[in-house]
């Protein structure tokens, strides 16, 4: 189970799969003659001073469907003015990265039972985008949100939006900060309540935040998608947060702080920052197999033995290098050299009894990769056997990743980022497994800590 490019955490998958039907026999609402109404009252034409196409008018509408009262309602900030919809709604959706986010984080989160076109997605600033500032028309765009709101009475509303207003309702629907919550809020929760609003908030964030802005931090998408399955998961009555949960929006909150702060120097703030993440994350991904396949001890003293798995966070350290990878305009010095020496020493410790054949012959594999194939796992315990062959799986896509080319290795980046991708999907669902068996493989029984020299 994926979404937004990274595997969702499998601690989450249950609850995704116990979503319900979804009954749609409901009351019918009026949100969308609203906001239609404040669509053709704004100027529509060929003069300079009009700014909304039909077009437009039209993808917003089709965003707010379905006309039906309660259900969740996904709020986001405004268009932007790079948003083309003039070939159709579907164009319009697949070229707005946001957009496909939201679409893909309904589906997940609903368990597939619903579509983007299954959710109402208001915007706090219909139809107006970040080059009108106007005071006047902004403030009635809000009065216009809000009455939408009072018309469509969602149950519960996941803010993915922020900003300044001096409108009491916008303002309480606004979110509170990556990581936040809405949970100590209580004077605004009154106030929606005499407003006539009995809603539950989801406090989000905007995911162009995750997806354009931040794409080398994983722990954005993965807040997002938690937050996402929290909103559905209360639509249906049912939801506790756990600790883990509170320790990964802290993460974000913290990791957020953290890019404010470095963004202050505009110059050559990312380069910097993220070379100095990527020693982090090598470092991290070192310590995270030593403890998952190359620890002979291992975390011997916790009683769930499987807590050393989940807590390597090698699922997640995975998706960050593969991001980094993944983005050819992202300078690193010397990745793929230090990955290459990395996936040298990885192999030599998984298979030391092999002899591997360096490949000089042009085709792709630093060593010879028909060799490889037929390489896999001695262990016992199904589990076991399982999560080496999976890691055997990463060491032969890297492989591939590599090729003999006129004197000296060449590196495929994608193909390198794509490894990583595959390895975390995989390693994420083995969690799944465990966790759904309700399993403490000690790894020291039944992988001999997982001690690929054996």
């Amino acid at each position: 189970m994926e979404c937004l490019g990274i595997p969702v955490d499998h601690r989450l998958r249950s609850l995704i799969r116990e979503v319900r039907p979804i009954d749609s026999n409901v009351l019918d609402s009026d949100h969308i003659r609203i906001l239609q109404e404040f669509g053709t009252s704004l100027k529509v034409g060929e003069d300079e001073d009009d700014y909304l196409a039909t077009c437009d008018l039209s993808f917003g509408i089709e965003m707010a469907r379905p006309e039906t009262k309660g259900g969740i309602l996904v709020a986001l900030l405004q268009p932007h003015s790079s948003q083309d919809n003039s070939d159709g709604f579907l164009a319009g959706k697949r070229n707005c990265s946001t957009i496909n986010a939201v679409s893909e984080l309904i589906s997940v989160a609903s368990n597939a039972r619903l579509s983007f076109d299954g959710i109402s997605v208001f915007d706090a600033v219909p139809f107006l985008n970040e080059k009108v500032t106007g005071k006047n028309i902004i403030e009635k765009a809000h009065d216009v949100f809000v009455e939408m709101i009072k018309a469509k009475q969602p149950k519960v509303v996941i803010s993915c939006f922020n900003k300044h207003t001096t409108n009491a309702i916008v303002q309480n629907l606004c979110h509170r900060g990556i990581g936040s919550n809405f949970d100590f809020d209580l004077q605004g929760s009154r106030q929606l309540a005499e407003s006539g609003l009995e809603l539950i908030r989801v406090n989000a964030f905007h995911p162009s935040y995750a997806i354009n802005r931040f794409p080398e931090f994983s722990c954005f998408k993965r807040l997002l998608v938690l937050e996402f399955v929290k909103a559905f998961s209360l639509w249906q009555g049912r939801w506790n947060d756990e600790t883990w949960m509170a320790n990964l929006r802290n993460e974000c909150h913290e990791q957020a702080k953290k890019l404010r702060k470095a963004e202050e120097n505009q110059r050559y703030w990312k380069a910097h920052y993220l070379t100095s993440q990527w020693a982090d994350l090598l470092e991290a991904l070192r310590a995270g197999f030593k403890k998952c396949f190359f620890c002979e001890d291992g975390f011997t003293c916790v009683e769930n033995r499987s807590y050393r798995l989940v807590e390597s966070k090698v699922t997640w350290i995975c998706c960050d290098i593969a991001s980094i990878l993944e983005n050819e305009e992202t300078v690193v010095p010397n990745v793929l050299e230090q990955l290459h020496s990395q996936f040298k020493s990885w192999c030599q410790i998984s298979w030391p009894t092999t002899e591997l054949q360096r490949n000089f012959n042009g085709l792709n594999g630093y060593y010879e990769h028909s060799a490889l194939l037929l390489l896999k796992s001695k262990q016992q315990e199904a589990y076991a056997r399982k999560l080496e062959n999976i890691f055997y799986n990463f060491l032969r896509d890297l492989n591939l990743s590599y090729e003999w080319c006129q004197y000296k290795t060449i590196c495929n980046r994608l193909a390198l980022g794509n490894s990583f991708r595959r390895f975390a999907v995989a390693f994420e669902s083995i969690l799944e497994e465990a966790h759904e068996k309700n399993m403490s493989f000690d790894p020291s029984d039944t992988l001999r800590s997982m001690n690929l020299n054996s």
